[in-house]
């Protein structure tokens, strides 16, 4: 049967016993995939095109394969887009107080 760790059975007992059909809010995929993409666009061109392509089908297929809720995948853009920016924000104060 399972021979993962207790999550994976707590996992299986939630999916067996309801019709549960994903969802996590907001999508970290979603986020991580955007967050990624961007940096690439900004830092290696070339490659940030091919991620623009695997954030989209990505987000696409997450939502489809029930993974997740549409809003899970529309909340992960912001909290990539946010995220990201953040993270460079931050950055640049600690760069300037160093």
């Amino acid at each position: 049967m399972y021979r993962a760790g207790p999550f994976t059975h707590i996992m299986v007992y939630i999916y067996r016993q309801s019709n549960h059909l994903g969802g996590a809010f907001p999508s970290s995929h979603v986020a991580i995939s955007l967050v990624l993409t961007i940096g690439a666009l900004r830092h290696v061109r070339p490659l940030g095109y091919l991620f623009v392509a695997i954030s989209v089908f990505l987000s696409l297929a997450t939502v489809y394969c029930h993974y997740h809720w549409f809003i899970d995948a529309v909340m992960g853009v912001f909290a990539g887009l946010g995220g990201y920016y953040l993270a460079n924000y931050t950055h640049t104060k600690l760069q300037g107080a160093l």
